[in-house]
């Protein structure tokens, strides 16, 4: 009697967290809506936005903040989990981390306030570790349309494409990184994003689909995309390249022998 109770009792828990991350992403779509405005108003305005390349890099780079607000969400909101029960792990373990939650105990489902909390500390330090990646996305790009007429082009541009592939997969990692540990360095992040993107290869090509999902479904609708389908994939999008960053910003890794680099890189050694 007591092991179908208890059977029946996990499968409550089990359909309760189902739902209250269904809600919970829902309420982060209303407010990702917002802080995406500019992203979504480009996708509705323009046919094919890749063609206005500098327009769209400008745009991700200022919505960059609204793509923080969520992973900050993700990491500690009730609603995806128990968030504010890891927030206390002991310190150097893996979900140990050196930000502050955004959310508090008596804010279980609350979405609205603790996400302008979340604004407010990390817009700053989210735009200006985005800005490098968008500075050489822009320049590549640009050298790209530049040799596509010349003859050094089919040799040249298929590298300079696939720098750009990485910087635009080592983007989002880098806000994860500044979300979990926000004092780090600008250049230190950039060189541990770079490192863990070509290391964990594996995880880059998922989030790689994940990316074109997100935009693609933009494209084609974008306020259905934004209402309904953005929350889904960017939590896939943050548990992937968390996945890739928590490893090395441990305290734990930092010292550890068989990544010393990737460790001085996090902390900026």
């Amino acid at each position: 009697m007591r092991a179908r109770l208890g059977s029946g009792e996990e499968s409550t828990n089990v359909w309760r967290d189902i739902g209250d991350f269904l809600f919970g992403t829902l309420r982060l779509n209303v407010v990702l809506v917002v802080l995406m405005a500019p992203l979504i108003a480009l996708c509705l305005g323009v046919v094919a936005p890749w063609r206005s390349f500098p327009t769209l890099i400008a745009v991700l780079w200022l919505t960059s903040p609204g793509l923080a607000v969520a992973f900050a969400a993700f990491r500690d909101s009730p609603a995806f989990g128990r968030s504010l029960l890891r927030r206390q792990a002991p310190a150097g373990s893996a979900m140990d981390s050196a930000a502050d939650s955004y959310w508090r105990l008596d804010e279980d489902y609350a979405m609205v306030r603790p996400c302008v909390r979340a604004l407010r500390g990390l817009w700053w330090r989210t735009l200006l570790a985005a800005a490098p990646f968008a500075g050489a996305a822009l320049v590549l790009c640009v050298d790209i349309v530049w040799l596509a007429g010349t003859g050094a082009g089919a040799y040249v541009a298929p590298a300079l494409a696939t720098t750009v592939l990485l910087v635009l997969l080592a983007w989002p990692v880098a806000i994860v990184v500044v979300t979990e540990r926000p004092g780090v360095r600008t250049a230190a992040v950039l060189r541990l994003a770079l490192t863990l993107v070509v290391r964990r290869w594996y995880f880059s090509l998922l989030n790689l689909l994940v990316m074109l999902g997100i935009f693609f479904g933009l494209v084609a609708q974008p306020f259905l995309m934004a209402a309904v389908g953005n929350g889904f994939l960017l939590h896939l999008l943050w548990a992937n390249a968390r996945w890739m960053v928590l490893p090395s910003i441990t305290p734990e890794a930092a010292d550890a022998v068989r990544s010393p680099a990737v460790g001085r890189l996090c902390y900026g050694r």
